[in-house]
């Protein structure tokens, strides 16, 4: 298990996880959207250079794009060269300053919607990365249509290639099962296959969902787990499918950003639940 630590584009309590960045290598980096009117690219590079200036040592950057109204589909109808050209971005950073680089993408799409639609440019993009250090990762969301099979993981099993692989987002995982009323192992084990898992996830966003909730009042979604046992219920939920070793980024909402209390408390425990 690698921890790597989130933080955003303006690098916000970003030496508050020294610690665990020289430890582990690695970090998340979330974007912001740019305008509520229309879709705006965001600028990727910036970020990345002001973090490696600080710490030369990291391997591996995943990037987030902005959470609103930027799944993958939405960014294809509005202009497909939008995201070939991030791809292409991503492949050149990570040669330019010698680090793996991976990108998060989003789709609502079902698996037999998405062979329909987004398979022609994705193959495109697997062209692109083929032999590179970077990646797409899919993370799975939380939608009414999607009971069973993991559509993401079920695309990245489509594509068959090393440079697409899947985010797991714990929070979703409960969301669905809360959605549909089930238990979580009762719903993980529709949802999740071991050896698909095993050959797709490459990350997970890992954090609490409170209350039987985390769709419906917002501040129940991606929060700090309250102690070490539910952490460490979640964590073998994970490592039951398979997920062990994967890349673990700790994405916990909190109030105060510049400190990151929260996060680094989560860190601390699923590193003492080893």
């Amino acid at each position: 298990m690698k921890i790597y630590p989130k933080t955003n584009e303006k690098l916000e309590g970003l030496e508050k996880f020294e610690e665990t960045i020289n430890k582990y290598r690695g970090i998340e980096i979330q974007y912001f959207q740019k305008s509520d009117d229309e879709l705006v690219d965001f600028q990727i590079e910036e970020p990345i250079k002001r973090i490696l200036k600080k710490f030369p040592n990291i391997e591996e950057i995943t990037i987030h794009p902005p959470l609103c109204n930027y799944e993958l589909e939405i960014v294809l109808l509005k202009d497909k060269n939008i995201f070939l050209k991030q791809i292409k971005e991503i492949v050149k950073l990570s040669k330019k300053y010698k680090v793996k680089i991976n990108i998060v993408e989003h789709t609502r799409l079902l698996m037999s919607q998405a062979r329909l639609s987004i398979i022609l440019v994705l193959e495109k993009s697997k062209k692109i990365m083929k032999n590179t250090n970077t990646k797409i990762l899919f993370e799975n969301i939380y939608m009414m249509e999607e009971q069973q099979n993991c559509s993401v993981i079920e695309l990245c099993e489509y594509l068959n290639s090393e440079n697409i692989k899947v985010c797991i987002d714990m929070c979703h995982l409960y969301c669905q099962a809360h959605i549909y009323k089930k238990n979580i192992e009762e719903f993980l084990e529709r949802y999740l296959n071991k050896e698909k898992c095993e050959r797709q996830v490459y990350q997970i966003h890992f954090a609490y969902t409170a209350n039987d909730d985390g769709y419906i009042d917002r501040t129940t979604h991606a929060i700090m787990h309250p102690n070490v046992e539910a952490l460490s219920y979640d964590k073998q939920l994970l490592y039951k499918y398979g997920m062990k070793d994967c890349n673990w980024v700790t994405e916990v909402s909190e109030k105060d950003y510049v400190s990151r209390k929260d996060q680094i408390e989560e860190i601390k425990m699923l590193e003492k639940s080893e």
